[in-house]
């Protein structure tokens, strides 16, 4: 219970880094940059807090690095499909 809630701020804190950092470049990048720039920064989030929420649920990976890396692609994932959704159904502008 504890490591989705974890998981779940996690993915707040880079959804509004993400948009943090675009709002400083101030242009609307492609959808495709914005996926990788969400993965990266899961994955560095997930790095720097050394966690893994595999080990959470009692998950073992061959290697120690595998758990924060995978942490951070699921962080950034979920969170790129829901920017992908919400900017597909947004009308166009006239």
């Amino acid at each position: 219970m504890y490591t989705f809630a974890i998981v779940a701020m996690l993915g707040l804190a880079v959804w509004k880094s993400v948009g943090f950092l675009l709002g400083l470049v101030g242009k609307d990048v492609e959808s495709s940059i914005r996926t990788f720039l969400t993965l990266g920064i899961g994955v560095l989030y997930a790095e720097i807090l050394d966690y893994s929420a595999f080990a959470g649920w009692h998950t073992t990976f061959r290697s120690s690095w595998m758990g924060p890396v995978f942490t951070g692609l699921i962080l950034g994932v979920r969170l790129a499909q829901r920017a992908g959704r919400a900017r597909s159904v947004r009308p166009p502008s006239p």
